[in-house]
């Protein structure tokens, strides 16, 4: 038998060893191509993780674009480019509807990789969304009535078949004196937790083109509904109930602290109780403390604080000529009266975007109007909040908080640019020191809102009472007939003793079919009332990004003003 010999022995040694040697050579190189695969994929998934989640933020502000537009923020849209393929869509938070879901998904080898961020929106409190909104707190059974008859605003006579709804209203004071006549006319949507009386050709009319927020006209009432047969609604009229009126969150707004200017903070730390700040403050040229224009202290025992430069422009009785400068996105909490009203000139010129903030009432005696009211993001723009004084925890209201239009004293106001918010009642030509109110000398023009958590008092019927005291000391109304005196009761009776005339206020009983005075109810002949007409414009530029300021009061409106609370959130 042959033997092998000890080379032989080797060579199966070495061949089995670059077996092994080949095996675990092949082992590593498909591990490493595996992990090779494994990362490779891994770097496709990563990337397009990445991509939905830029697909994410994407409809985050698509949907941010809608809700400025009016829209309810929600997308759904394809996306295709590079070769990737996805889709965006924005949803409402089921949980929460102040809340937007974005979701972002890519296509990926037969399944897909989504991500998501979640938003909060803020939005305005609903009553910046009307012309004229009254939340009636009190509960009380009461009507907001527009009248009047159309006239051409400029000299009184009848218009031509050419003027639009925008060309009539009140007319146009040229000179101190009066100027009564012109239908009621409301640009924009009227929102009352009351009742709703349309008479002769008052007006309730969409807002001017581009109309770009769909504002129509609408009426909104919770009480009663009338409309003569001359009265316009261009929009649609419905019934609400009341519980829709909820009051903005002030709790939430927490003025004392977020504001740009603490106000009476600033004289309090300058030691100023009366007068200016010093030249070199930015407040120096724009408030002035307790220096009152009538001489005595219109509110004994608080401040009043009446924004003014030190320099004023006399103007016209309709214009605002004075400048004041109020600054870009400024909001200004006063812990005292506001007070716009100065002797040496008819109005202010408003330059600015700015909130002011009042914790007892608001009184507007001179005309504001913007020196621009365009779309630009410079242009001008101003809200009054009369806040009253409430609970810092649950924001309820405790007391003041009204804004005073008109003054029965000085008469100057026709116009007034600003949306006017009062946390209680808003009064028209209305003393805040009696409650008694006063015959205007002309209608006015309004290019903002009207906004009362109570009632919107806006009294502009008037006659002229004449009486005497016959010889047993009783009170009897008196007439002029062809120059002279005699009792209205028996025009046979001439009045011998002096007459003393006064201007009263009327209101029409639709029960009874009548005007009656406001004070004690006397009939009043129809043909001796006098009306002083409104034209109210909604200005809907606070619904732009581009003009809207960051102090507005906040509630559970449909006017975007922004978002917050980002935050990823995994998905379903």
């Amino acid at each position: 038998m042959k033997k092998h010999g000890a080379g032989s022995n080797k060579e199966g040694a070495i061949l089995a060893i670059i077996m092994v040697i080949l095996l675990v050579l092949t082992a590593m190189v498909l591990a490493l191509l595996h992990l090779a695969t494994h990362n490779s994929r891994e770097t496709i998934y990563e990337l397009r993780s990445a991509q939905a989640f830029w697909l994410a933020e994407a409809a985050c502000q698509r949907s941010i674009a809608d809700l400025y537009a009016g829209g309810d923020g929600v997308v759904n849209e394809s996306y295709s480019a590079s070769g990737v393929s996805g889709t965006l869509a924005v949803a409402i938070d089921s949980d929460d509807d102040q809340f937007r879901i974005c979701t972002g998904t890519v296509n990926m080898a037969g399944r897909t990789v989504s991500r998501r961020i979640r938003f909060e929106i803020s939005t305005v409190a609903a009553p910046f969304e009307h012309v004229i909104h009254a939340a009636n707190r009190d509960g009380e059974s009461w009507d907001l009535s527009l009248r009047g008859t159309r006239v051409d605003i400029n000299n009184g006579n009848y218009p031509s078949a050419t003027l639009q709804e925008s060309d009539y209203g009140p007319i146009i004071p040229t000179s101190r004196g009066n100027y009564p006549g012109g239908n009621d006319v409301a640009i924009g949507n009227i929102d009352i937790n009351g009742g709703v009386r349309l008479y002769d050709q008052s007006a309730v009319t969409a807002v001017p083109s581009p109309n770009t927020y769909n504002i129509n006209g609408d009426v909104s009432y919770t009480q009663s509904f009338f409309q003569s047969t001359n009265a316009t609604v261009a929009g649609g009229v419905s019934a609400l109930a009341p519980s829709d009126y909820d009051p903005p969150n002030f709790a939430l707004m927490d003025y004392a602290n977020n504001n740009t200017y603490d106000v009476a903070e600033e004289f309090n730390r300058y030691g100023i109780t009366s007068g200016r700040l010093p030249a070199d403050h930015e407040l120096y040229n724009v408030v002035v403390k307790n220096v009152f224009p009538g001489g005595a202290d219109p509110t004994p025992g608080e401040d009043d604080f009446y924004f003014q430069p030190r320099s004023t422009v006399v103007g016209s009785v309709s214009t605002g000529a004075t400048p004041l400068l109020l600054g870009d996105d400024t909001t200004y909490y006063v812990d005292g009266h506001v007070w716009f009203h100065h002797t040496s000139t008819y109005g202010f010129k408003i330059d600015g975007q700015s909130v002011i903030v009042s914790t007892r009432d608001i009184h507007i005696s001179d005309n504001l109007e913007y020196s621009d009211n365009s779309r630009d993001e410079s242009a001008d723009m101003l809200a009054l909040v009369a806040l009253g004084q409430i609970d810092s925890i649950t924001g309820a209201y405790l007391g003041d908080g009204n804004i005073y239009f008109g003054d029965p004293t000085y008469g100057t106001l026709f116009t007034a640019d600003a949306f006017m918010f009062a946390n209680n009642n808003f009064y028209y030509n209305t003393s805040s020191d009696t409650g008694e109110q006063g015959m205007p000398e002309s209608g006015f023009r309004v290019y903002g809102n009207f906004m009362a958590m109570n009632q919107v008092v806006i009294v502009r019927d008037w006659y002229q009472r004449n009486t005497y005291v016959d010889a047993s000391g009783n009170t009897r109304e008196a007439v002029k007939i062809d120059g002279r005196w005699y009792d209205a009761a028996d025009t046979n009776v001439a009045v011998l003793s002096t007459v003393t005339s006064s201007q009263r206020a009327v209101e029409y009983d639709a029960n009874e079919d009548e005007w009656v005075d406001v004070e004690d109810g006397t009939v009043v002949d129809a043909s001796s009332i006098a009306h002083y007409a409104m034209q109210i414009e909604y200005d809907d530029r606070i619904r732009d990004a581009a003009t809207q300021m960051t102090g507005l009061p906040k509630g559970t409106g449909t006017i975007f003003m922004g978002a917050s609370r980002w935050e990823e959130i995994a998905p379903p």
